[in-house]
């Protein structure tokens, strides 16, 4: 229940500072790019609310750089 109750804050307060921001924005691009921010942010508190395990981006990279590395690099 705290989770719903969370993100419905995140929800109002995102919309608010939308709301108040989207006039000041005045090419489309920069809408498009404030929406597309606006909406990853969101995704990201939703997710790391509810599956709070996920790993993160940091071992997102290191996943990826690992054969790269050399055996005396790594820990």
């Amino acid at each position: 229940m705290m989770h719903v109750l969370f993100l419905t804050c995140v929800a109002i307060i995102i919309a608010v500072v939308t709301w108040f921001e989207w006039p000041s924005l005045n090419d489309t691009a920069i809408k498009s790019v404030y929406l597309t921010i606006v909406i990853a942010v969101f995704i990201l508190t939703f997710v790391i609310t509810i599956w709070p395990d996920t790993p993160g981006p940091l071992q997102g990279v290191r996943m990826l750089f690992k054969p790269l590395t050399l055996p005396w690099m790594r820990r």
